[in-house]
């Protein structure tokens, strides 16, 4: 037991291996967020082409107000879509 406590890291060592641990947990946290905004699009996108295609063309879907799209992709849509109006 005592040599286990003479070889423990430093009080100082552990402190910067928990910063270094917190630190990749918010980049971890980041990258699925940003990965979470990702697939709405592709499921945005999916949903839309899905819809042309039994249309046999855009025109209908591209008409279509968010009101007017299943909730599930008025969601992807609203979260991906402010994005691009917001940048201009």
């Amino acid at each position: 037991m005592i040599k286990e406590i003479e070889n423990a890291p430093s009080t100082k060592k552990v402190f910067e291996r928990l910063n270094k641990a917190f630190e990749q947990k918010e980049k971890v946290l980041s990258q699925i967020e940003e990965l979470k905004r990702a697939l709405n699009l592709i499921n945005y996108k999916c949903w839309y082409y899905q819809e042309a295609l039994k249309d046999g063309n855009e025109k209908r879907v591209k008409q279509l107000t968010p009101e007017q799209m299943p909730s599930v992709i008025q969601e992807a849509y609203q979260q991906t879509h402010h994005l691009f109006v917001d940048k201009g």
